[in-house]
């Protein structure tokens, strides 16, 4: 197969782009991962993610926990390091670090929306930017894979507790989901002064 020296010649300029390196906490499918992240000047983490000739998300200096939400981890929760591992995007649940992400084309078209998005064993509400007087199902169908989630609070969900008044384990200036991996996403209530969560009780 012949390669398109021009599509190619972009993905290189694109590769050789100066970037700033952030650290990062992302939560996949099985692992928590601490490493280093790298983003092109004024690019998002979820622009990043969502880059879609890439499958992987290069992360430099990582270090491999087994699943869980506990911050910091536990040295006994240490699986490996590594100075470089590419992770798929795919199994990014949510992940904490670089930079938000902002809606392209004219701002003054969107709003935000308080949302929660259950996971297993926990949820995370926060801001969601979609257009204005849109139904939240209609813009989760068109909205890309990782979206921004400002303001967020991680709550965890203890088996057989109700999702009443649920206390918050952990705030963010935000977050980036992964809206794939989410398995319910509804509209949420303000919040208390508290941050303390009503929800469907």
């Amino acid at each position: 197969m012949k390669r398109n020296t021009h599509d190619g010649a972009m993905l290189w300029d694109m590769y050789r782009q100066p970037r700033d390196s952030f650290e990062a906490r992302i939560h996949t499918t099985e692992y928590r991962i601490y490493g280093n992240i790298h983003l092109v000047h004024a690019g998002g983490t979820a622009d990043l993610l969502n880059t879609e000739n890439r499958s992987h998300l290069p992360v430099t200096g990582a270090l491999v926990y087994v699943e869980g939400l506990e911050h910091p981890p536990q040295a006994s929760d240490l699986k490996a390091d590594t100075p470089f591992m590419a992770v798929n995007k795919s199994d990014i649940c949510w992940m904490v670090g670089g930079r938000p992400s902002v809606p392209k084309g004219n701002l003054a078209l969107f709003e935000r929306k308080r949302v929660a998005l259950f996971f297993e064993g926990y949820l995370l509400v926060g801001e969601l930017d979609i257009h204005k007087n849109a139904r939240l199902s209609d813009q989760l169908a068109v909205l890309k894979t990782f979206q921004t989630l400002s303001g967020a609070v991680l709550y965890r969900m203890p088996l057989q507790q109700p999702i009443v008044n649920l206390a918050p384990d952990q705030q963010f200036d935000f977050v980036t989901v992964n809206l794939s991996k989410a398995d319910t996403v509804i509209e949420a209530p303000p919040p208390t002064p508290n941050l303390h969560l009503t929800l469907l009780g």
